[in-house]
């Protein structure tokens, strides 16, 4: 009887805990974070690196609609999902988002869109998260 060695990269280990779906989509089989070498990694974040070659900036979510998937060509970080959001608003016909969200803020850092192309406001949409309900 051999003792079991697991696999030697990062991307041997990601690739051992996921299954490949209909429609190209890979999804995890793990737990939410895989161990390797004493560090913990989001399996999307490698994902996310193994098509990239770069570390993500923000959340890496994936982009096909499947919740779950980590298909590599599927997810994207929070930099890249604005791009495409801003590119499917232009594609829509719709206005340029405004400089300043009703309440001031700069939606060059605080602006954000949503999967259809609307504009939102990040800054807002957390503080109406996080107020207290009056009693």
């Amino acid at each position: 009887m051999t003792a079991y060695t697991p696999p030697a990269t990062l991307e041997a280990r990601w690739r051992a805990r996921t299954v490949p779906a209909a429609g190209s989509h890979l999804l995890w089989t793990g737990c939410s974070y895989l161990r390797f070498r004493g560090v913990m990694y989001k399996p999307a974040r490698i994902a996310f690196a193994l098509r990239t070659g770069r570390e993500p900036v923000g959340y890496v979510l994936p982009e096909c609609g499947l919740h779950g998937c980590v298909a590599p060509p599927h997810v994207e970080d929070q930099p890249g999902r604005q791009r495409i959001r801003a590119a499917l608003r232009a594609v829509n016909g719709m206005a340029d988002r405004p400089a300043v969200c009703g309440h001031g803020h700069d939606q060059a850092t605080d602006g954000r869109f949503m999967t259809d192309g609307r504009a939102y406001c990040n800054t807002c949409l957390t503080a109406s998260r996080t107020r207290p309900v009056a009693a």
